[in-house]
């Protein structure tokens, strides 16, 4: 199975928020919203948030697309963390990956999207902010994403911060090392190449 990995289109609001519906639904401990309230914002809120994920420099959103259907089975994305994020460190830019999600009729090793997707946002991260430390938070009850994280590269920090959404669970921070995991695949500035992959293996 093929997928095409590109950064999502300023025009593209309805399907970024259908994609990030079913990922709150599937995954609500993978993200700091909750689907009730992501399912009444507005439509100006998902058009704008379209516009900075497709046009700015602080922050991208990468969306893993069937070839063929062209149907959106994954996204991951980057941001610079500012002064009010618990990611910010005084004397280095962070650039914080999020919004990380893969649909689960696409997961697993031997298709690796979720691999495809973070080679973009790495990529794009070494071409727009090539200093940053790359780092990113996980649930502590999210094992499978953890695994993956430790597998493509990203080693536990041993700082925690409280979820945001329920203070008595924590979210672990993770930093990038590059050449530690399987990450920085195959890629064109920055950009991964579609790759076609048989289907099978592992859940991620």
């Amino acid at each position: 199975m093929a997928y095409a990995i590109r950064r999502v289109g300023q025009d593209e609001w309805e399907r970024l928020r259908a994609l990030r519906l079913a990922a709150l639904a599937d995954t609500p401990i993978g993200f700091g919203m909750r689907y009730a309230d992501a399912l009444h914002l507005p439509d100006e809120y998902w058009q704008d948030r379209a516009r900075r994920e497709a046009t700015e420099s602080r922050s991208a959103l990468f969306v893993a697309a069937q070839e063929g259907s062209g149907e959106w089975v994954g996204m991951a994305g980057g941001f610079l963390a500012d002064e009010l994020s618990y990611y910010w460190q005084a004397g280095r830019e962070r650039l914080v990956i999020f919004s990380v999600f893969v649909d689960p009729g696409h997961r697993g090793r031997a298709r690796g999207v979720n691999v495809l997707l973070f080679d973009a946002v790495v990529g794009w991260a070494g071409v727009e902010h090539p200093s940053a430390q790359i780092t990113l938070g996980v649930h502590e009850d999210n094992a499978r994403a953890y695994a993956f994280y430790q597998r493509y590269g990203f080693v536990d920090t041993g700082r925690a911060v409280p979820y945001n959404l329920e203070e008595s669970s924590t979210v672990l921070l993770m930093d990038y090392q590059p050449g530690s995991g399987v990450g920085g695949g195959d890629s064109v500035s920055g950009i991964p190449r579609p790759c076609a992959l048989p289907p099978g293996g592992l859940g991620q």
